[in-house]
């Protein structure tokens, strides 16, 4: 990890430069795991000092990482999976997950091109079909 947090430098080979690009999409899916399930707490407190408890199924937190012991990506079978599943991200397997809690595995299925599609509306970004491949 250390080698990357100075950033890109010139004398990157290629190659080094996606493995930065690759860390660096990492930690925004892990920082942003890590901010939805802070959101998610948040948010739970308020509901039970609103209303004197928790509500139904909340012991869950929306986000945390599993192992996919269904791929064949060696090194890469770690996962980190956001909203129950309906975004995930296959990170390499020593990448630090921080706090984030280990899961049981949860994808739903989804596509590359949903995933992304769902992340861009997460953010308010509308992408035109024709647009797509």
């Amino acid at each position: 990890m250390s080698k990357y947090i100075k950033g890109w430098n010139a004398e990157m080979s290629i190659e080094e430069a996606k493995d930065l690009a690759y860390w660096e999409r990492n930690v925004l899916a892990l920082k942003t795991a890590t901010y939805a399930n802070m959101a998610y707490e948040a948010q739970l407190e308020s509901y039970k000092r609103r209303y004197g408890h928790y509500g139904a199924n909340t012991t869950e937190l929306p986000c945390g990482w599993y192992y996919d012991t269904d791929n064949n990506w060696e090194g890469w079978k770690r996962v980190i999976s956001l909203w129950y599943g309906k975004v995930t991200y296959h990170v390499p397997d020593d990448f630090d997950m921080g706090s984030l809690q280990q899961i049981e595995p949860n994808w739903n299925g989804h596509t590359t091109e949903e995933k992304h599609r769902r992340m861009l509306k997460y953010c308010g970004v509308e992408v035109p079909d024709e647009l797509l491949p």
